[in-house]
Order: structure tokens, then sequence, then C-alpha cells
């Protein structure tokens, strides 16, 4: 995971991951992928740079144009050296 935003600007609670693609396809382009994680799917701890995520769900246009996972399911583990 290379970025964070736990404090979603439009209030209502969501959690924005991006991630470069290690596996699969990428989303959002230039093998990155963002996760959009509902207020009610947000793990206890949120991820930190270096941490893994992965993550499902349907792809949706963000908010400026990008593609980004809608996530039904969210998962992070700790990165080596966190």
């Amino acid at each position: 995971m290379i970025y964070i935003e736990s404090v979603d600007a439009d209030g209502d609670g969501d959690l924005h991951v991006v991630a470069t693609r290690l596996r699969g396809s990428d989303v959002t382009g230039g093998g990155l992928v963002v996760f959009d994680v509902n207020k009610f799917l947000r793990p206890k701890r949120d991820p930190q740079p270096g941490d893994v995520v992965t993550g499902a769900g349907p792809v949706y246009k963000g908010s400026f144009g990008q593609h980004q996972i809608e996530v039904d399911e969210f998962r992070t583990a700790r990165g080596t050296g966190s």
C-alpha cells in the first residue's frame, strides 16, 4: 500500500487506499488500484504504507473520474518492517 486517506473529504467515513498491483489487473491505471472502503467495512487498524491490502467488489468511477473498487470485502496484513 502506498497511500491512505483516513479522513474522507466528503465526511461519510469511508477509507480510501491506493495500492500497487501485484497480481490481477490494475483498476485505476498505471499499475495502481484504489479501494473505497465503506465505514462499516473499515478494519480496526487503518493500514499503513508498506502493508499488504486486498479487496473485492464492483468497480465504479470515483469523484475525480478514476476507477476504484467499492469493496464488499477488504483485508490487510502488516508489511515487513511495519
